[in-house]
């Protein structure tokens, strides 16, 4: 079976618990190598990019969002440059800049000093969205390459008001280009972030 996920789309894979939605996420992102077959990006396989390389153009965010360590909200959206940084490099200026830009973009600016520990699920959602935005993000303003989102649940345990925002979130991130795979076995979400008919 042939699947082609073309720049700025966005995919919704939906299914029951263990159907091999987060198993699907891993084989796109890497972590798990095709047992047949391959996945490509933009034509090359995936094997053939460097970790590093390939954490610039795809960024997953985990239906898992506790920390072994009590991080501020800065410090996990920061964590996200880390492909952008060279060996013992800390961040600088501009990756500080673009997590800022990626705490906006996704609403959580006002939460920057909070620890991530004290948030409420859909805040933590949003940060780690932020974190991936922050990875996505180019320091090179000549590099013009689709970046890659995917989603494993993320609406897994929240109550409704926040499975629309992030929903609606979703949404708009994908109207400004982020191309997205997100697996939900939630229909409210799929509903809330496809513009199919």
């Amino acid at each position: 079976m042939d699947w082609t996920v073309k720049p700025g789309e966005h995919w919704i894979v939906i299914g029951p618990n263990g159907s091999g939605k987060t198993s699907l996420l891993r084989l796109l992102s890497g972590v798990y190598p095709p047992t047949t077959g391959q996945v490509t990006l933009e034509g090359q396989d995936l094997a053939n990019y460097s970790r590093k390389i390939l954490a610039r153009r795809l960024a997953a965010v985990q239906q898992q969002t506790e920390t072994a360590f009590d991080y501020t909200v800065l410090e996990i959206v920061l964590m996200g440059r880390y492909p952008h940084l060279r060996n013992f490099e800390i961040e600088g200026p501009l990756d500080l800049e673009l997590a800022t830009q990626a705490l906006a973009a996704t609403g959580t600016s006002d939460l920057t000093a909070r620890a991530f520990s004290t948030l409420s699920g859909g805040e933590k959602q949003r940060v780690l969205i932020a974190g991936a935005l922050a990875q996505l993000s180019s320091t090179d303003p000549s590099v013009i390459e689709s970046n890659i989102l995917l989603l494993d649940e993320p609406t897994t345990s929240l109550d409704l008001n926040y499975q629309l925002e992030i929903g609606s979130l979703l949404q708009n991130l994908n109207g400004t280009g982020i191309t997205m795979v997100i697996s939900t076995h939630d229909l409210n979400l799929a509903a809330s972030v496809c513009r199919c008919m």
